[in-house]
């Protein structure tokens, strides 16, 4: 296989959603949302390295890294809080980043 390029250390974070969550999120800000604005994501973080372990023990690829310098400009940490949409928009994410992960591999696999 290739090499996937890290930018920085990897200990960045981000919050990763599903992207079936994102579309109830958004059906349900048109139904109940009257033009508000909603942080969606998981209230939780995970660096990019802990990613990269994740999708390489779920696949079983060999996916070597490579460090490439820091991106100018790119957060560090990246947390959302969910807590209007869970309370206006009566929202929580049904998946956590494994249970996504499997979904989008089971749906990659179909083809």
């Amino acid at each position: 296989m290739g090499n996937l390029p890290f930018f920085g250390d990897g200990e960045q974070t981000r919050d990763f959603v599903y992207v079936k969550d994102v579309a109830l999120a958004n059906v349900l800000a048109i139904e109940k949302g009257t033009n508000e604005i909603f942080n969606i994501g998981c209230d939780s973080k995970i660096s990019i390295n802990e990613l990269y372990q994740m999708i390489t023990s779920l696949t079983s690829i060999n996916i070597h890294s490579l460090s490439m310098p820091e991106r100018k400009g790119d957060i560090r940490y990246s947390r959302l809080d969910n807590t209007k949409a869970s309370y206006l928009l009566d929202w929580n994410p049904a998946y956590d980043l494994k249970a996504g992960l499997n979904e989008t591999l089971k749906y990659y696999k179909g083809f």
